[in-house]
């Protein structure tokens, strides 16, 4: 089985920064297959 949808999560623990700072998203591709990644 191929998954069609990925995701990439990337924790920002870092306590300095607003949650309003940490939490993005954006379209990335690998190997010419997307990937949405998202900060949080």
């Amino acid at each position: 089985m191929i998954s069609i949808n990925s995701h990439l999560i990337i924790l920002d623990r870092t306590q300095e920064n607003p949650w309003e700072e940490r939490i993005w998203h954006r379209q990335e591709a690998y190997n010419g297959h997307p990937i949405m990644v998202w900060g949080m």
